[in-house]
């Protein structure tokens, strides 16, 4: 929180990968466990994160809003469809990254965060069926 120069951890969870059949297509999920993270931000505080990645290059993330389906929070990262092809991004904020120092990176959402469940997560590594998310509620 900008405001008052106060500092909270996010939530670190895995964020598992599985896919939703249907009919005419199909989505690839990203799901993580409980029905809401333990970190919870107020709507009126300002949302910018800061990450220290030890590394001089622009850290990958992206930020996913979440749907909460039984004890879980889930997004899909990718839908298939007969008709309409694929689809991609539809639940992910646009991020603005600044460098602040060697490492040190300030991330502000392109928008104002609505109530809800959200995670950032890097880039998947090929082959895997769960990656690192890092979780947080605004109320």
């Amino acid at each position: 929180n900008k405001g008052n120069q106060f500092v909270k951890p996010l939530e670190k969870s895995v964020a598992g990968m599985r896919t939703k059949q249907g009919m005419f297509g199909g989505s690839a999920m990203l799901q993580v466990d409980g029905a809401k993270s333990a970190i919870q931000i107020g709507q009126a505080e300002s949302a910018t994160f800061v990450i220290n990645t030890g590394s001089a290059a622009l850290p990958e993330l992206t930020l996913y809003k979440l749907k909460s389906v039984k004890n879980k929070r889930e997004v899909a990262s990718m839908k298939v469809n007969t008709f309409t092809g694929v689809k991609t991004g539809e639940d992910v904020i646009s991020l603005n990254i600044s460098k602040l120092s060697d490492g040190v990176f300030e991330i502000i959402p392109a928008k104002k965060l609505d109530k809800g469940e959200y995670f950032f997560t890097g880039k998947p590594a090929t082959g895997a069926n769960s990656m690192d998310a890092y979780t947080f509620g605004v109320q």
